[in-house]
């Protein structure tokens, strides 16, 4: 922020703003995530997301000729808040959502290191990609990494919302079950209970 906005205190208040929002951020997405299906969720705010990105991008190229210092911090900011409501939530919870009963445990285990791997090389990677390529070149490799990320994901992730794990379970594998089915399964296991 001190290099974006070349101002040590205003960097200090953009670090403030910036924990407040994300505070913020966290309380909204409680709603977002019970009132929205988790693709839309997913799919508008990784566009939003995507294109605040570019947009990071296309200040740090014109940020001589905007002469406005604070268009990056603010296309940042307005980035941390759209991901924080929408894209990180929803990420989790589809990804608790979206394993079968069977492979519940391994898959949370699996996920977790994945997501703490992934997370640790991202905060090695990020001040070696500053320092060299500088903010709007790691904004756009970030960018086109999230762009690939969710065209994959359009093709393969289901709609988890107000469906049971069973029913997604079954959504993944391609079996279809009668009403009659489901309520035979359900007594079985409510009886072994």
């Amino acid at each position: 922020m001190i290099e974006l906005t070349g101002d040590k205190y205003i960097a200090i208040y953009c670090s403030i703003i910036a924990d407040c929002l994300i505070i913020l951020a966290l309380c909204i997405s409680t709603l977002v995530i019970k009132i929205f299906k988790r693709r839309t969720i997913l799919f508008k705010f990784g566009a939003v997301s995507i294109t605040l990105m570019y947009s990071v991008c296309l200040s740090e190229a014109l940020k001589e000729s905007l002469l406005v210092n604070w268009v990056t911090p603010f296309l940042i900011l307005l980035h941390s808040f759209v991901s924080t409501v929408g894209l990180i939530p929803v990420a989790f919870t589809i990804s608790m959502e979206i394993f079968p009963l069977d492979h519940r445990a391994i898959g949370s285990l699996t996920t977790g290191i994945t997501f703490t791997l992934f997370y640790a090389i991202t905060m090695k990677i990020v001040p070696l990609l500053m320092v060299k390529i500088g903010i709007g070149g790691t904004y756009f490799i970030f960018s086109i990494c999230v762009t690939f990320c969710l065209i994959v994901l359009f093709y393969i992730l289901p709609e988890t919302k107000d469906k049971s794990l069973q029913d997604i379970e079954d959504g993944i594998k391609g079996v279809t079950r009668s009403e009659v089915e489901i309520e035979l399964m359900l007594s079985n296991v409510t009886t072994k209970n």
